[in-house]
């Protein structure tokens, strides 16, 4: 049983840090939008608009952290999750661009181009990790 548990650690040790990752930044986005939204505006340099807009939002990335750090804890059986979060690291970061195309975000490009390339870049690394420990999964 210790060795089926060392190989299962091996496996997985690469979707470990991938959710480790996604749950800082989801945690960290998360805190800021729903406890200090002007701050994180500020910073941005975008007008502030009504920070309910941001609040709920990070309201849902907290709860999204809370689920990450559960799946990092015990990864077995769930596929779904790391799917989910895959594919919703890509979609943000369409998103993103998108609204950088359009020239939607006012604010210090930077502040839009970093969340896209870092969101882009954890679904990339969710997918590998998610297909090396797929026997897990």
């Amino acid at each position: 049983m210790e060795s089926s548990n060392v190989a299962q650690n091996d496996i997985t040790r690469m979707l470990k840090v991938a959710l480790a990752i996604l749950g800082v930044v989801q945690l960290a986005y998360g805190i800021g939008f729903l406890l200090i939204p002007g701050l994180v505006l500020t910073i941005s340099g975008a007008p502030i608009p009504e920070y309910g807009w941001l609040r709920w939002s990070g309201g849902i990335l907290l709860a999204l952290a809370y689920g990450t750090f559960r799946v990092f804890r015990n990864p077995a059986k769930q596929d779904v999750y790391v799917a989910t979060m895959a594919l919703a690291g890509l979609l943000n970061a369409v998103g993103l661009l998108i609204s950088l195309i359009a020239g939607e975000f006012t604010g210090a490009t930077w502040f839009i181009v970093l969340p896209m390339v870092l969101t882009f870049a954890l679904a990339v690394f969710l997918w590998l990790s998610r297909q090396r420990a797929k026997a897990v999964l």
